[in-house]
C-alpha cells in the first residue's frame, strides 16, 4: 500500500482471547485516503466467529503526529476511517504543530458520534502563544471539527484543556 512503509501487526495470547495491535509509519506525503484505508483494511479482516467481538488497536504515525483507534471484531469501523481521514488532514495542513488524536470523531451538529480527543502541542513554556495560534488556525481551517474534545499546550509541557463547547471558529 503506498504511503506505508511498514506496519507491524501482533497477535496476544491467541489461547485465550484475540487482540490485534497494528502499529504504522506513514510516508511524510501520505494522503488522507491512505491512512483511512488503512483503517479500512484493518476492519475487513474475516476472522473465525468466535473472534467476533475482540478488540484490534491500530496506531498510525505521520511526522511527529500520531493517531490511534481500536475497535470490536465486527464492528463497523466508518467512524474510525473518518477519524483517520480527517487526523491526515489536519497533519497535513501545516500549522506548525503535533496532532494526536484518540478515538472517533464528532462532526458539528452530531450529538450522537463518539468525541474525539486531539491534542495540539506547539511551541514551548516560554512561547506558549504558538500552541495558541495553531488552535485557531486549525478553528479557522477546520471548524467542522470543533465538537471534539481539544488539548492545547506547549510541545513539551502541562496541557491547558479546551472545552469544545466553547470553541468557535474565529
Amino acid at each position: 500500500m503506498r504511503g506505508l512503509p511498514w506496519g507491524s501487526p501482533r497477535i496476544f495470547d491467541p489461547n485465550s482471547y484475540y487482540t490485534s495491535k497494528l502499529d504504522v509509519q506513514l510516508e511524510d506525503d501520505a494522503t488522507p485516503a491512505e491512512t483511512a484505508s488503512v483503517v479500512r483494511v484493518m476492519g475487513a479482516h474475516q476472522l473465525p466467529p468466535h473472534y467476533q467481538g475482540e478488540q484490534t488497536l491500530v496506531k498510525i504515525r505521520r511526522l511527529a503526529d500520531s493517531y490511534f483507534g481500536s475497535w470490536l471484531f465486527g464492528r463497523d469501523v466508518d467512524v474510525d476511517v473518518n477519524a483517520a481521514y480527517a487526523w491526515t488532514r489536519v497533519s497535513s495542513a501545516g500549522t506548525g504543530a503535533e496532532i494526536h488524536w484518540s478515538g472517533g470523531i464528532r462532526a458539528n451538529g452530531d450529538t450522537d458520534g463518539p468525541l474525539g480527543s486531539i491534542s495540539v502541542r506547539a511551541g514551548s513554556e516560554a512561547e506558549p502563544q504558538r500552541a495558541t495560534a495553531a488552535m485557531r488556525r486549525i478553528s479557522q481551517d477546520f471548524p467542522e471539527l470543533a465538537a471534539n474534545n481539544w488539548t492545547v499546550s506547549p510541545t513539551h509541557g502541562g496541557a491547558c484543556p479546551s472545552s469544545t463547547r466553547d470553541w468557535h471558529p474565529v
